[in-house]
């Protein structure tokens, strides 16, 4: 008879080894230990760093953000937050330039957020890309987009902007053959 249960110590080494072969089908190498810590401390195993910095003027906190640094060097940005009176001022481009720098450094392969809707133009002026929306997340009525952040691959978006130019080109040729076609079978 099939059953479901809490994972106990009996079955720990095989489920380790279970999820391993899962991770290794995706190139993802763990030891048979580090599995098994997985599974009995919990996903805090996945997280390499936690970074938070803080922003000052005189000693006096204006702002902060944290940088949780995960298994395949993907990073997280949370607790964003400048103070109200501070805001408008620069200080959000800096908080987030020094953990993008930070990143960087870290050879950060992706870095994601969630934000709130009203900040989605400055993350994107950041070469934050949407990749999801999630609604009524931590509380009804706040609704949160999923940014992400390429580090390495900023030369990248000059490439797809010019073969974006390039497909708007082909596209307004077809538009303009059309056009004459069209032209021709009225007349």
């Amino acid at each position: 008879m099939v059953e479901i249960k809490v994972v106990d110590k009996e079955n720990i080494p095989a489920v380790a080894t279970l999820l391993r072969s899962y991770w290794r089908d995706r190139k993802m190498i763990y030891t048979q230990k580090w599995a098994e810590d997985y599974i009995t401390v919990g996903h805090k195993v996945e997280l390499k760093r936690e970074q938070t910095f803080v922003l000052l003027d005189k000693n006096k906190v204006l702002g902060t953000i944290a940088v949780l640094l995960w298994e395949g060097n993907v990073a997280e940005l949370r607790d964003f937050v400048v103070k109200k009176e501070q805001r408008n001022k620069g200080l959000g481009k800096k908080l987030l330039e020094f953990a993008l720098d930070w990143c960087k450094r870290n050879n950060v392969r992706k870095v994601f957020a969630l934000v709130s809707q009203d900040l989605r133009s400055f993350f994107e002026s950041y070469q934050f890309i949407l990749e999801g929306f999630l609604k009524n997340h931590f509380k009804e009525g706040e609704h949160l987009l999923l940014v992400s952040f390429f580090p390495e691959k900023k030369q990248d978006t000059q490439v797809d902007l010019k073969a974006k130019f390039d497909r708007l080109s082909e596209v307004q040729t077809i538009e303009r053959e059309t056009s004459a076609r069209l032209s021709g079978l009225r007349a």
